[in-house]
């Protein structure tokens, strides 16, 4: 490979004081030393990197410490910030030469002449925080060897299992062509099947065929239990649009707990924290119910991220219908991304730039000369725009949380309502299937029957001509003993034989005895013979009677069925799941919407819309509560929050941001360093944009974070491209054929 890297990078305070925290040693650098003094052949040769990595932090704050007699030591102790003396460019020489020498790159690296500096503007308070800025190493390679010691551990979760499943285990995986087997599909796009919740879109257009059947697979499958979901789909197909219903179902999905509970109060329950310098931060943990259903959307691609940020809340993504029966937090939707929205559903986080205007943007806000109301929340004066002032003017507003749940159950109960009409039209559907296929039944078994009546007639002919035959024969055998019995010897016979002659006499009627026995055995069988073959043609033309009644009696089942269906036909219209069109004609199946009725359509909108408003309600009720953890999560997203706080309270501030932002944003490139508090299942669903753009190692750590994973993309699309220095290009040319520049 070409080109030049530093062999190790560290931030320096504007006082010259280096921030230890942020030590990155190159990795290239590492591997190179590896190369020259152990070489390939060595089955470590790349191994022990953690190790050294330590051994270099420790030599670097032996170099670079501060000094016993700094003044400002004491200061930086008690706000636990990691720093040392003000260093110049030569104790950075010294420490590369240091660490020249421990890679054993003397013969191959020239002595250090070059610092490489880039300069950029902090708060005075934020002068010695360590910042997350690694560009000399993969995003991911600290994230896989975290994800490599969670596999190891049994530690992996259902999602990254599905994502590491081996291709051999894949060709094991039946599969079915949903193509071709429609019966699976009618199955699956059931009205029982459909989220109760679905997005109120531009237009009050339903989701199509196959964008429906992919949003119910992925809730069958994916909400009871997690797992991995992928969903194939050219540009243009609708894929972002199905996940706006994903989005749909799981904020209805949470309102359901939220309903369950007596009071708002009981939404948190014990509480945990850590100390961010002058600050104690004491994080309420939501209660269990309340979890699971945080949604981050992630992509490599930062167009593909920010496209899904901004049109799940911008204005367009809903119908302008709906817009005076919503208040989901207009005005703090618009200050997170900058732009109109029809209310708070989502947040572009991730890299430190978007994470501090999020943070500037929709926390802070900006200042006002005077206490002040802010349209829509004309009746709450606030000294600031942003959510945390807000939180904090209506921490005192009194909530009816119990009117507020049966606004929730009303509109729970009227799209219930509007599902079971349909699933009365769905099972008439599945009944007339089941009896057409049960006449199908009759119909091969009475031909059966039919077929093979005469063969019943046929053995019973038989066993009467067995049975004569047999009478024939025993009267003949009982004749011969009869006439044997006449022929007894007399006494004065027996006597002059010595009793010989009736001996003889006896042992030939045994014989003959036996011989009638086994004769009238026969017949008996014979008989009975006679009298089965008797009951089965009986019973084949009893069976035939029934089944022609049978027949007959779900024809009649079947004529109900269908005028009852043709009626639902008429009044369903486009929405009627017609299966059997659907078989002759691909493009009419992949336009139609089954169930997709409009009074279907608004109450499961409105179930949607009915769910922001609990969830405001929620957060009003808790608004000091709310406040102080998103206090916590600011930490977080500004760098505050230490690597030793507990995870509990960690994933807590989150879980509470989830609760108010329904989905958050990130790469690939910022997810380990964004949620490097969070581990394995913390996250309830991740979905991924544009997966094939991304190498399959960049999602290995968000997919173990996140219980349940919606894999989206092309598979047809043009993959991520990586750059071959020129040296490894002409390499490859000469060796293979085969050029970087010209095949990629």
């Amino acid at each position: 490979m070409d080109g030049e890297t530093a062999m190790f990078s560290i931030s320096v305070a504007d006082d010259g004081r280096p921030l230890f925290d942020t030590l990155v040693l190159s990795n290239c650098a590492w591997a190179l030393g590896r190369t020259v003094t152990v070489g390939p052949q060595a089955k470590d040769w790349l191994e022990g990197v953690s190790r050294f990595q330590s051994t270099f932090d420790q030599q670097t704050r032996k170099q670079l410490g501060i000094l016993p007699d700094d003044p400002a030591k004491g200061t930086f102790a008690e706000r636990e910030e990691e720093v040392g003396r003000p260093i110049a460019a030569a104790d950075l020489f010294a420490l590369a030469s240091w660490l020249t020498a421990a890679l054993g790159l003397q013969a191959v690296v020239s002595p250090q002449t070059v610092i490489r500096a880039q300069s950029y503007q902090l708060a005075k308070r934020k002068s010695h925080e360590a910042d997350d800025a690694d560009f000399l190493n993969s995003f991911f390679a600290d994230d896989l060897d975290r994800v490599a010691e969670a596999l190891k551990a049994g530690d992996s979760g259902a999602a990254l299992r599905d994502y590491l499943t081996t291709d051999e285990s894949e060709k094991r995986i039946p599969r079915t062509d949903i193509r071709k087997s429609l019966d699976e599909v009618f199955e699956t796009l059931s009205p029982d099947r459909f989220p109760a919740g679905r997005w109120p879109g531009d237009g009050h257009h339903p989701l199509v065929y196959s964008q429906q059947f992919a949003v119910n697979s992925i809730w069958k499958s994916l909400a009871p239990k997690g797992g991995l979901f992928g969903v194939n789909g050219p540009p243009g197909t609708g894929k972002t649009t199905m996940l706006r219903d994903i989005v749909s179902a799981v904020v209805v999905a949470r309102a359901k707990a939220l309903a369950k509970l007596s009071s708002p109060a009981e939404g948190f329950g014990g509480r945990a924290g850590w100390k961010n310098g002058k600050w104690n931060r004491s994080i309420a943990i939501p209660a269990a119910t309340l979890t699971g259903f945080e949604i981050v959307a992630a992509s490599s691609n930062n167009g593909a991220v920010e496209n899904i940020t901004m049109e799940i809340p911008g204005t367009g993504a809903v119908d302008k219908s709906w817009l005076d029966q919503v208040d989901y937090f207009p005005r703090f939707g618009k200050q997170a991304i900058q732009q109109p929205a029809w209310g708070l559903l989502a947040a572009k986080l991730g890299n430190k730039t978007n994470r501090g205007e999020f943070l500037s943007n929709f926390w802070h806000g900006e200042e006002l000369p005077f206490e002040a109301s802010i349209p829509p929340e004309n009746d709450i004066k606030v000294k600031k725009t942003g959510f945390e002032s807000w939180l904090k003017a209506v921490a005192a507003t009194p909530v009816d949380w119990s009117a507020a749940v049966k606004e929730f159950e009303r509109a729970q109960t009227h799209e219930k309502a509007e599902r079971s009409k349909l699933g009365q039209v769905y099972r008439r559907i599945k009944a007339l299937r089941s009896e057409r296929a049960e006449i199908t039944r009759i119909d091969r078994e009475s031909v059966s029957l039919m077929d093979i009546l005469p063969s019943y007639g046929q053995r019973h002919q038989v066993a009467l001509s067995v049975a004569a035959t047999q009478t024939t024969q025993t009267e003949g055998h009982r004749s011969s003993l009869t006439r044997h019995h006449a022929n007894r010897p007399g006494l004065w016979q027996i006597l002059r034989s010595l009793g010989r002659t009736y001996r003889d006499w006896r042992a030939m009627e045994q014989g003959l005895k036996k011989v009638v026995a086994e004769s009238e055995d026969r017949i008996r069988r014979a008989q009975n013979e006679v009298h089965a073959t008797k009951q089965e043609e009986l019973e084949a033309r009893r069976l035939l009677q029934a089944l022609a009644q049978e027949r007959k009696d779900r024809e009649a089942t079947v004529k109900r069925l269908s005028t009852e269906i043709q009626e639902d036909r008429d009044s369903l219209g486009e929405s009627f799941p017609d299966d059997e069109a659907w078989a002759r004609d691909e493009v009419a199946r992949e336009l139609s919407a089954p169930w997709a009725t409009k009074a279907w359509n608004e109450a499961r909108a409105k179930l949607f819309l009915a769910a922001l408003d609990l969830h405001k309600a929620f957060i009003t009720a808790n608004a000091d509560t709310v406040r102080k953890n998103l206090h916590g999560l600011a930490d977080i997203l500004d760098g505050g929050a230490p690597q030793t706080a507990p995870r509990e309270a960690t994933l807590a501030a989150w879980q509470t941001l989830f609760l108010v932002v329904p989905v958050v944003s990130s790469t690939f490139a910022s997810f380990s360093r964004f949620f490097s508090h969070l581990r394995r299942e913390n996250l309830g669903w991740l979905l991924i944009d544009e997966a094939g753009q991304a190498v399959p190692q960049a999602a290995a750590g968000a997919i173990w974070r996140s219980r349940r994973v919606v894999v989206v993309g092309d598979p047809l699309q043009l993959r991520s491209v990586t750059r071959c220095g020129q040296a490894l290009d002409s390499r490859r040319g000469r060796d293979s054929a085969l050029s970087c520049t010209r095949h990629s």
